[in-house]
Formats: structure tokens, sequence, C-alpha cells
């Protein structure tokens, strides 16, 4: 199967979106990680609605700035 890492890739390479993951695992690793395929952005599980709405946030102000 695909997982979340591989999905992103084949999205980013088609469109110009935000993707943010939701992942268990927050380190400088996966950060750096995340950057390099193009995420806009991650928040670390377990997710909670204002963290969420951040990341969304970032991510349109982001896009808005380019």
């Amino acid at each position: 199967g695909m997982d979340g890492w591989e999905a992103s890739r084949r999205i980013l390479k088609s469109w110009n979106t935000c993707i943010i993951m939701v992942t268990a695992e927050a380190s400088d690793t996966v950060h750096e990680r995340l950057k390099d395929i193009g995420v806009s952005g991650y928040i670390a599980k377990p997710a909670l609605g204002p963290e969420f709405i951040q990341a969304v946030a970032r991510c349109y102000s982001d896009r808005q700035a380019n």
C-alpha cells in the first residue's frame, strides 16, 4: 500500500496545494523529511482543534505571501 509520505509526494507533483500531515512522531528528522518533500506543515498526535486551525491558518497565510 501507499503511506502518507508517498501520497504526499504524488499529490504535490500534480497539484499546487497545501498538505498538513498528522503524525505520531514529532522530531527534527520528521520535520526535515516533511520539508524535503514539500509538505506545508504537520501536527503531532494527539491533534487538538486549535492546533489544526493554526496549521491551516499558517498554510493559507504562506500561500497568500507567495
